[in-house]
């Protein structure tokens, strides 16, 4: 993505909704991911429409380049919002390495890890 693309997120139906209210005050372009599909169906989605996945979940960490456009694990207590928030501002006004890429957040910060890429490579049909 280039430095004047903004990022865009698909937010995964176990995602406190308290970051949806942040991303609308922020002006932040979201959408809420449909619920109870499986995890493919968030990844297909964020590939078709160019959006970070932003989930609780560990199983899009087993996902590659070209599996999903980009992650953004929530490595987070479940019952702090206050330090969710805090945690994605700064990812927000830090980060610029989405596509392809793995973003966790934890306690103590967030850091971005390159995707896995699958060998051999999926064939595009």
């Amino acid at each position: 993505m280039s430095s004047s693309t903004r990022i865009r997120f698909l937010l995964d139906e176990n995602v406190r909704k308290e970051l949806a209210a942040f991303l609308s005050k922020r002006k932040v372009d979201f959408t809420l991911a449909t619920k109870r599909a499986p995890d493919n169906a968030h990844a297909r989605a964020s590939l078709a429409e160019e959006r970070a996945v932003v989930t609780n979940d560990h199983d899009f960490m087993y996902m590659c380049q070209g599996d999903v456009f980009g992650v953004v694990l929530l490595l987070l207590p479940q019952n702090d919002p206050n330090l969710l928030l805090k945690r994605f501002g700064e990812m927000l006004d830090e980060c610029s390495e989405y596509k392809d890429h793995a973003v966790l957040l934890t306690p103590s910060g967030w850091r971005a890890e390159p995707l896995p890429i699958r060998f051999p490579p999926r064939k595009v049909s």
